[in-house]
């Protein structure tokens, strides 16, 4: 079951930009979450409420990642509280989007790894403790509890977070070593170290900016790494395959992300009568059609120079 599919690619950029960094983290993070709320609300017959037990004693126990996974599903709901079983869909969201870069060594792929695990860290890092009280009228004499995953949204807001202070790597590693974090515009240039996968105790750096002054401890693991800044999206680029927003239809009463101030990148727009044609009139015809008229519409519409 888990090795017949496979997810070739997430992002058409591969692993090299800042917004690709947040697609890989993105999918991870909600592929670990929909398989964890899905298991233990019986979806899945693969898996059951989080097990009592702990990861760190199967990871120990010598059982390949597939073994693993496959002891995981076979805890079943018990009285006491179904928790969302996060540790089988972590172990899910590695064997479905890590399989393709688990044996590399070069840049990209320890690119996306990282991002990927990183997402995952997103949503287990944020784990709810939530209770239902028992007893006459709501007393709480008894109290159920279960470990919840976050609100989507929730992990949403935290990677777009780590997006914007994503950390830039260098591109001198060529399939036999391991990157260089670069600090971000404003920080200390000369201060570098090396990234490596944490064991055991997660590894913390301290980034300080311009003036020398502490900026607090930034996790590694949990951050989004990229290696090559990002082109200009506002302007047509064929080597990316980047249509630029010129000509793109925008909205100049919204305040969204269609709105003609953020989509046009300031270079203003145009008023332009535009003819489309739509179906209209459509009606259901026994049996079994439905047929449509094709009506012609002219409309005023704001595109962007």
């Amino acid at each position: 079951m888990y090795n017949k599919c496979r997810i070739k690619r997430i992002s058409s950029f591969g692993a090299r930009f800042r917004e690709s960094a947040f697609s890989y983290a993105i999918a991870s993070a909600g592929v670990t979450h929909s398989v964890a709320r899905a298991c233990s609300m019986g979806k899945l017959m693969a898996c059951g409420c989080e097990p009592k037990t702990p990861t760190s004693q199967l990871r120990n126990s010598g059982l390949s990642r597939e073994q693993r996974l496959k002891k995981l599903s076979r805890n079943r709901w018990k009285w006491g509280g179904c928790s969302h079983n996060m540790d089988f869909g972590i172990q899910f969201s590695k064997l479905f989007l890590d399989a393709n870069e688990r044996n590399s060594a070069d840049l990209q792929s320890l690119i996306k790894l990282h991002n990927s695990k990183a997402g995952r860290l997103a949503v287990s890092r944020q784990m709810q403790v939530r209770c239902k009280c028992h007893g006459m009228s709501g007393s709480c004499e008894l109290k159920t509890c279960w470990k919840s995953a976050p609100e989507f949204r929730l992990v949403g807001n935290t990677l777009k977070e780590r997006f914007r202070k994503a950390i830039m790597v260098d591109q001198s590693n060529l399939g036999n070593g391991l990157p260089l974090l670069v600090e971000q515009k404003g920080f200390e240039r000369s201060r570098r170290s090396r990234y490596r996968k944490p064991k055991g105790r997660r590894r913390r750096k301290r980034i300080k900016n311009g003036r020398g002054q502490d900026r607090g401890e930034r996790d590694l693991a949990a951050e989004l790494l990229y290696y090559q800044k990002s082109p200009n999206f506002c302007e047509r680029d064929a080597s990316f395959d980047l249509p630029g927003t010129s000509g793109r239809q925008c909205n100049r009463s919204s305040r969204a992300i269609d709105n003609c101030s953020s989509l046009c990148c300031g270079r203003g727009y145009n008023v332009v009568k535009r003819k489309r044609v739509e179906k209209c009139n459509c009606r259901f015809q026994w049996c079994c059609y439905v047929i449509c008229e094709n009506c012609t519409i002219h409309e005023w519409v704001t595109v962007c120079n």
